[in-house]
């Protein structure tokens, strides 16, 4: 998945929501395959007080097996995701 984000650069406030499904089903974990469903992803790029920041969410189900017992198990998660992105810096060639 791709943002075009270079709109957000000169105006504080704006954001950009996006959304997005990861299918992640044929990724083996030790013969495993602990993700039966789409991995959904949901957020926003923002650009507050100048600095363009991503907040997102990213909601699945870990379908696995416990390690004493074998029984299976389905374990909803969420993450909270949040980073500051920074492309250059301002006015690089002043040593002020």
């Amino acid at each position: 998945m791709e943002l075009d984000i270079k709109g957000l650069s000169g105006v504080v406030g704006l954001s950009i929501p996006f959304e997005y499904e990861l299918d992640l089903s044929d990724l083996d974990f030790y013969s495993e395959h602990p993700f039966k469903t789409p991995v959904a992803v949901k957020g926003d790029v923002r650009n507050h007080a100048g600095m363009i920041e991503l907040h997102a969410s990213a909601s699945y189900t870990l379908e696995i097996r416990c390690a004493r017992c074998l029984r299976e198990l389905s374990l909803p998660k969420v993450l909270d995701i949040f980073q500051r992105l920074v492309f250059e810096l301002q006015d690089e060639e002043n040593d002020d």
